[in-house]
């Protein structure tokens, strides 16, 4: 039955309720609690086909008989798949025949910068036991120059990073890319300033 709830879930976007089930079954809201939490074989006659309609499985499959999960039905009865109509569908958005490929979207909604920036490098951290550095001062006219960013802010500096107690995640000579206007991102290593002024990355 837990299978069953889980599909009607997928399928209606809302949460299964006993009180719904009972309702449109006809049945008190205990009774659809033995269904749920005892097992599927009890359910018979009425109450499996009115179980298996809400749910929209199958009832054989419902009652442990069957192993299709959802019926299929021929007679245009109950719910049937929408079918594309595909040359309406390449009219609609004017495809011609000679396309490999369909792109639907012409522009991303934040495209990836072509050009590539370069931030200064500001410090060097080591990475040991006291791993803290302090800011050298240098704006990229000192100390190790530019390193080159695809996604840094306007902010972004670089550090360089020496040692090996970050290894394999930043190794010795790499070089770590601070924006701190970036959103914080669960498991990414983040700057930590105290306020004597010492950093470390971690």
């Amino acid at each position: 039955m837990s299978l069953a709830i889980k599909h009607y879930e997928s399928v209606t976007g809302k949460r299964f309720k006993n009180t719904e089930l009972a309702r449109f079954a006809g049945v008190s809201r205990a009774n659809v609690g033995l269904w749920v939490n005892g097992p599927t074989q009890e359910l018979e006659g009425s109450n499996l086909v009115k179980a298996a309609e809400f749910l929209g499985v199958s009832k054989d499959w419902l009652a442990g008989q069957g192993n299709k999960m959802i019926a299929t039905q021929l007679d245009g009865g109950g719910a049937q798949l929408n079918v594309l109509d595909i040359e309406a569908f390449k009219q609609k958005y004017n495809i011609p025949d000679s396309e490999d490929a369909v792109k639907f979207v012409q522009t991303s909604d934040k495209p990836f910068p072509i050009q590539k920036r370069y931030v200064p490098v500001k410090a060097y951290s080591k990475m040991g036991m006291d791993g803290y550095f302090t800011d050298m001062g240098y704006d990229g006219n000192a100390g190790d120059g530019y390193v080159p960013t695809h996604s840094a802010g306007p902010r972004a500096y670089g550090i360089k990073g020496t040692g090996d107690s970050m290894f394999p995640a930043i190794r010795n000579g790499w070089y770590v890319v601070c924006d701190p206007d970036a959103e914080l991102v669960p498991n990414e290593f983040v700057q930590v300033c105290l306020k004597d002024g010492r950093c470390t990355i971690k």
